[in-house]
């Protein structure tokens, strides 16, 4: 998710991931999921042709293997220990 330069010795963010770093927003939080929309926008609409469809899927599942919405591992229930700790990779 970098972009080099003309001579390929110098690279630097993606300017989409660029912005979303340099965002004016304070809360970290917030701006650490300005920085996932950001990359996730990348992976869908640049990646797939460069890297593969396989690739691309397999960035978006590690970008969003933790959100709530994402039961690509399974259930909640099926990851937890023996003392019901949530594992996680």
């Amino acid at each position: 998710m970098v972009q080099w330069n003309d001579d390929k010795t110098t690279a630097s963010p993606h300017p989409a991931i660029a912005e979303a770093m340099n965002s004016p927003q304070r809360d970290r939080r917030k701006k650490a999921f300005e920085t996932k929309r950001a990359l996730v926008k990348i992976a869908q609409e640049e990646l797939a042709p460069k890297m593969g469809r396989r690739f691309a899927e397999t960035f978006l599942t590690c970008l969003s293997c933790l959100d709530k919405t994402n039961n690509t591992f399974g259930a909640e229930s099926e990851i937890l220990d023996e003392n019901g700790v949530l594992m996680r990779v």
